[in-house]
């Protein structure tokens, strides 16, 4: 009987994956709230961040090369990862600790997609476990780079794509997915020429 419910190597994926889980714990327990940015991109996130929570304002708080955007004089990572985290801190109070939450958030995400998603248990414990030791979850989830968020994006309109290659449908939802991603980084506007082969001739 137990044979029909158990299965070896869905044992050894589940094992697995809480191992990944636990050694996240670790690091989170360890590092969160404890360590400030250390490179220019983190330094940038944050000090933006705590610039619209300080003083309200969106502009670069600095630069790499002295150049800012010619509309709004932002700096080169935008404005949305200032508004978003700026923003939270304006609810919840400024705490150093915010955008590592939130990085943690992006990709437990993940797997709790795969999770949800509609296809055998073996596939979702291997999906999830890939995603969580991928180099941008392994390296950056606990930090104050903003890789989490785009690994959770891309998962999402990866699924929306191939959603809308099975029905047809959902057209307009990965049209604001890869448009709210294009506000984060510029790059993802790319993504829309996936829609090309679904266009009607």
């Amino acid at each position: 009987m137990l044979k029909k419910y158990f299965n070896k190597k869905l044992g050894i994926y589940s094992i697995l994956l809480t191992t990944v889980f636990s050694v996240y714990a670790v690091i989170i327990y360890k590092v969160l709230g404890n360590s400030f940015p250390f490179y220019n991109d983190s330094m940038s996130y944050y000090y933006e961040a705590y610039k619209l929570y300080k003083y309200n304002s969106l502009e670069a708080f600095f630069t790499l090369d002295g150049k800012v955007s010619e509309w709004g004089n932002f700096a080169y990572h935008g404005f949305a990862y200032s508004l978003l985290y700026g923003g939270i801190a304006k609810v919840i109070g400024w705490q150093i600790g915010t955008i590592q939450v939130m990085n943690i958030l992006y990709t437990i995400s993940v797997p709790c997609i795969f999770i949800f998603q509609k296809i055998e248990l073996k596939k979702k414990l291997i999906f999830s476990i890939l995603s969580l030791t991928t180099v941008v979850s392994s390296m950056f989830f606990f930090t104050y780079m903003q890789d989490s968020i785009h690994l959770l994006f891309s998962i999402i309109i990866t699924l929306l794509i191939y959603k809308v290659s099975k029905n047809n449908r959902n057209y307009i939802l990965l049209i604001i997915f890869i448009l709210l991603a294009t506000v984060f980084r510029a790059n993802w506007i790319i993504w829309l020429f996936a829609l090309v082969p679904f266009f009607p001739t």
